[in-house]
């Protein structure tokens, strides 16, 4: 298991999938939350990035990933 950067005293962070579209993460930021969103990690969008990558990085820095499990499903046909 990896271990969080996170403190448990910490807010949480969110990592944001870009399949959730802009407003989430900007209503998240708008409520004082910190997000980062794959679009601003990973080259071209975070477009040619593997679910598993982005995942794991997310997952190495302690933040709480946001995703459409709809989006995941679909592509996992």
């Amino acid at each position: 298991m990896t271990k969080s950067k996170r403190s448990s005293g910490s807010p949480p962070e969110f990592f944001v999938d870009r399949c959730l579209g802009k407003s989430t993460p900007r209503d998240l930021s708008a409520a004082d939350w910190t997000v980062h969103l794959v679009t601003d990690v990973f080259p071209a969008d975070g477009q040619f990035t593997g679910d598993d990558v982005w995942v794991e990085y997310g997952l190495k820095q302690g933040w709480t990933l946001l995703c459409s499990l709809r989006t995941r499903r679909s592509a996992a046909r």
